[in-house]
């Protein structure tokens, strides 16, 4: 605060915040600014800086008497495309406000030439090579030589997406005219006096690699398929080699003098030179074979081979001449004629689309497959282009003439895609107590990190092993979807992703499933049981065989005989899924007499009590009858459908007994042979017993209709 009375200047600064408009690269906005002096001493700027130097001032020291004022134009000069912002302090003998700031701000922008911006590199180089290593738009490389014979060399870089760029090699090296950068860190450059350079650190530091000299003074192109595998093209020459460059071949002769040279697959290759010449090698160039010779041995200069995959590729040159291969390179067929223009280097972004450039500044775009052409780019005809190049997100990258420029045209945003497949699933039938998995896969196709925050579900019985994660450009990650359901039903439900995709910040995947109770199911064998001809007091064992034939565990709570004569050595146990439990089921009968009965076996099985029929004769007789001698009784057939013959009897007594028990036929002194008609009994299991005055015989048998 000012105490009254004081003799001093005051600044006053009108606007002190001040917004430029819009400024092109290159240009100059301005906006004035009221400097006035309150005080009742004169004002002296001293010195006026800023923070930015975006921006600038044409008086930095004046001196305002009090109660004057005056304007002075402040100055906004964006060297790049961005926002700027800075402060404006000026200097006074203002007791107060010394320094008095100032907040400045304005964005550079580019003017496009169909779509295709400017960039000064700031090297006043003639660019011959540009690349950007796959799976990223920030980080790229450029060659260039300062004449186009024999000048000097430099490796420039960027960082920022070509917004800026460093030079990467000392001064003085030879002329550079071609390179192949396999990943960010590990390229390879050549040029003049058989110069071959490497780096694996990102361009931080450079090994000069030696090999035997060509016939050529300089190296026109160098590409590696990976970091072991790659050709030098000096001409009519190439050299191989297997071993990231420590050593190569001897020259291996093309006959052909070629410009650039790419590969089609890991052993193949196809170089392009003068005279329509382009040759072909599958066997990692040891050796070539001509596939488009000039017809009477004249033809275009090509320049320039790009390769999309294995198959598809073209090949640019002289007088506007496009050649198109689908074939990975055997054979060639020409594209329609740009007029007559010098094209460099084709690229090839799909089966569709594929730009070329040439000199002087023409860029020519095709958008179904090379069939015609089109000018992309109305620009003054001054420089020639020599490479063109994409990153993953369509950003277009050109270099070429002197001056060191490299235009850039802007591609898809940076920004992440989700993708999610399937976006649906219906679960199989899942029993309660256990579980169904799917799989769904989760992807970016985007050009910016994706970034799943959290993954959850409407509905707890579906759940996903992992709620976060994050995915590069390109990446994918497949999750599983767990259906767990607590009881029997239809269950239905989403899964939300939740991600930073700006068009669907949620995903959701429809899920749904039925929940099923699983029960066990009793099986017995057999379901009726009939005992041999057993003494009094004596006993005779069968055998009876519980199975689970269902997916839950049986539990046998008791079994139950509703005739004492009969037991079982076991009431109650556990059968798991398929399992069988055997039992061993007795008969003691204590009376001559035909003795039934039933066990009644108790389960969870939902269906109920099983009941098994027993049936036993009980005899005082000292002996029963041996039906394994030689003139045993025989009776057949059993099953029987009419008539019952019943062989080897003497003086023997039959009885037939239904199910129940009841005797329903009788015949007495019987010998020899005999027939009885049974077909008007009803089907069914019936007993027949055989006795004569010492033994008896006790038999089920069947009767069917």
């Amino acid at each position: 605060m000012r105490k009254e009375g004081i003799n001093a200047p005051v600044l006053s600064i009108i606007p002190d915040t001040v917004a430029f408009d819009d400024t092109y690269v290159g240009e100059t906005s301005s906006e004035n600014v009221t400097f006035s002096n309150t005080g009742n001493e004169p004002l002296v700027i001293s010195d006026i800086t800023f923070t930015d130097l975006a921006f600038s001032i044409d008086y930095t020291a004046f001196t305002i008497q009090p109660g004057q004022s005056g304007d002075i134009p402040v100055h906004f000069t964006p060297p790049a495309s961005g926002l700027f912002e800075g402060i404006m302090q000026i200097w006074s003998n203002d007791p107060v406000n010394d320094p008095y700031d100032v907040q400045l701000s304005g964005t550079g922008v580019v003017e496009l030439i169909d779509g295709w911006e400017w960039i000064e590199t700031g090297f006043n180089f003639i660019l011959m090579d540009i690349e950007f290593p796959e799976g990223q738009n920030q980080v790229g490389y450029c060659i260039g030589e300062s004449l186009t014979y024999n000048g000097d060399g430099i490796v420039i870089k960027t960082n920022d997406g070509g917004s800026t760029w460093m030079q990467l090699t000392p001064d003085g090296i030879p002329g550079l005219t071609g390179m192949s950068f396999i990943d960010m860190n590990t390229g390879f450059a050549v040029g003049w006096d058989d110069y071959l350079i490497k780096t694996t650190d990102g361009g931080l530091t450079w090994d000069t690699l030696n090999y035997a000299t060509g016939t050529w003074s300089f190296y026109y192109d160098v590409e590696f398929w990976d970091e072991n595998n790659g050709v030098v093209l000096a001409g009519d020459e190439v050299y191989v080699t297997s071993n990231g460059g420590s050593t190569w071949t001897t020259p291996v002769a093309l006959n052909a003098s070629c410009n650039m040279i790419e590969y089609v697959d890991e052993n193949s290759l196809v170089t392009v030179g003068n005279e329509n010449i382009i040759l072909r090698s599958a066997d990692g160039g040891l050796n070539w074979t001509i596939v488009n010779p000039a017809s009477g041995g004249a033809g275009p200069i090509l320049l320039g081979v790009h390769f999309l995959d294995s198959n598809y590729g073209m090949a640019a040159g002289d007088y506007g001449y496009i050649f198109t291969t689908w074939d990975g390179g055997n054979t060639w067929t020409p594209d329609q004629q740009v007029g007559d223009q010098l094209l460099h280097t084709p690229f090839i972004w799909d089966e569709d689309t594929a730009w070329v450039v040439g000199t002087p500044e023409m860029v020519y775009k095709t958008t179904n497959g090379g069939t015609t052409w089109n000018s992309a780019y109305n620009g003054n005809y001054d420089k020639a282009f020599y490479r063109i190049t994409f990153t993953d997100n369509y950003t277009g990258f050109i270099c070429g003439g002197s001056g060191g420029i490299v235009l850039r045209k802007e591609g898809l945003p940076e920004l992440p895609a989700i993708n999610v497949n399937p976006v649906s699933i219906e679960f199989e039938d899942t029993y309660v107590g256990e579980s169904s998995t799917e799989i769904i896969t989760v992807s970016n196709s985007g050009f910016a990190e994706l970034i799943i925050s959290d993954i959850s579900s409407t509905n707890d019985v579906f759940s996903v092993d992992l709620t976060s994660f994050s995915l590069d450009p390109g990446d994918s990650q497949e999750l599983t979807v767990t259906f767990a359901p607590d009881d029997e039903g239809l269950f239905e439900g989403i899964i939300e992703i939740e991600s930073n995709d700006p068009d669907y910040s949620v995903t959701e995947i429809v899920v749904s499933g039925n929940g099923m109770i699983a029960y066990p199911a009793i099986a017995v064998d057999p379901m009726a049981i009939t005992f041999d001809t057993t003494l009094v007091y004596e006993t005779t064992t069968k055998l009876l065989t519980l199975s689970n034939t269902g997916i839950a565990t049986l539990f046998v709570t008791d079994i139950v005989s509703s005739n004492p004569v009969f037991t079982v050595d076991l009431t109650t146990f556990d059968i798991e899924p398929g399992a069988f439990q055997e039992l061993d089921v007795t008969f003691a009968p204590d009376g001559q007499m035909l003795f039934e009965g039933t066990l009644q076996i108790e389960s969870n099985d939902p269906n109920g009590m099983v009941e098994v029929m027993l049936l036993g004769y009980g005899d005082i007789e000292t002996s029963i009858i041996d039906m394994n001698s030689e003139k045993a009784i025989r009776i057949y057939p059993n099953p029987v459908n009419n008539v019952l013959h019943i062989e080897n009897l003497k003086d023997h007594q039959i009885i037939i007994y239904n199910i129940l028990g009841n005797a329903i036929l009788k015949r007495s002194g019987v010998s020899g042979t005999v027939e009885i008609n049974v077909s008007h009994l009803p089907s069914g299991i019936y007993l027949i017993k055989i006795t004569d005055n010492q033994r008896s015989h006790l038999e089920k048998i069947k009767i069917t209709k």
